[in-house]
């Protein structure tokens, strides 16, 4: 019995051995091997950008210079003054200003007890030459004791520009008709007095024409509004 079972396991090592050695002398053939598609070539990508945490703030563009009128002294420019221009001041207001030589002004009644009060300006004045053939008012000048009356009485034009004169800033606005337009000057100062100059000469065209001489006058006369103590 035990002779019988190791004979059974020698012929199976010796199956086993045959079959190992046969394999492995089997030649090769080419259709006995399996090729594995190509592996995809890495893309070749660039390096991520990387900013930085806290980039530094662009500079803004330097504001634009102000535009600046012909420079005309306060209180009273000697120059002016000895070609013949008039110092004209209200001392209860506390401003003045210079009117060029041929120049009136007219005093517009703005609170006549016969008629309905108008509640804002404390003056207003009628700038022309004398004698003055237009059929237009070349400048208005009216004074407000408060910001609430300018602001009732005034509305704001189309562009708006701050101005620099003697040191201080005006404000200076435009309105437009089409093709001309009206300017207006505002004068300010600590005491809440607002000097508003109305020009409704050097935007049209048609009245300039003739006139030039009148028209060069305004830029010194609006440079001259000054407030007094």
């Amino acid at each position: 019995m035990d002779t019988n079972l190791e004979f059974k396991a020698l012929l199976f090592v010796l199956l086993m051995v045959a079959m190992l050695m046969w394999g492995g002398c089997t030649p090769s053939r080419a259709e006995d091997f399996v090729l594995s598609p190509p592996l995809p070539l890495p893309e070749k990508t660039a390096p991520p950008v990387v900013l930085p945490s806290n980039p530094d703030p662009v500079p803004e563009a330097p504001a634009a210079e102000p535009v600046v009128t012909p420079e005309v002294e306060a209180e009273s420019d000697p120059l002016l003054l000895s070609e013949g221009w008039q110092l004209v001041a209200d001392e209860q207001l506390g401003f003045q200003f210079l009117l060029p030589p041929g120049w009136t002004y007219d005093e517009i009644v703005v609170n006549d007890p016969n008629l309905p009060p108008s509640g804002a300006m404390e003056r207003l004045l009628h700038l022309r030459p004398e004698p003055w053939d237009g059929d237009f008012v070349p400048l208005s000048l009216a004074i407000y004791a408060s910001e609430a009356a300018y602001r009732r009485d005034h509305l704001p034009g189309d562009l708006m520009e701050e101005v620099e004169v003697n040191g201080a800033t005006m404000i200076r606005e435009t309105y437009h008709y089409g093709e001309r337009h009206a300017l207006a000057y505002t004068f300010q100062n600590d005491t809440e007095v607002y000097v508003l100059l109305n020009n409704y000469f050097t935007g049209w065209p048609e009245r300039v024409e003739g006139r030039e001489p009148l028209a060069a006058l305004i830029d010194p006369l609006v440079a001259s509004i000054a407030f007094i103590e």
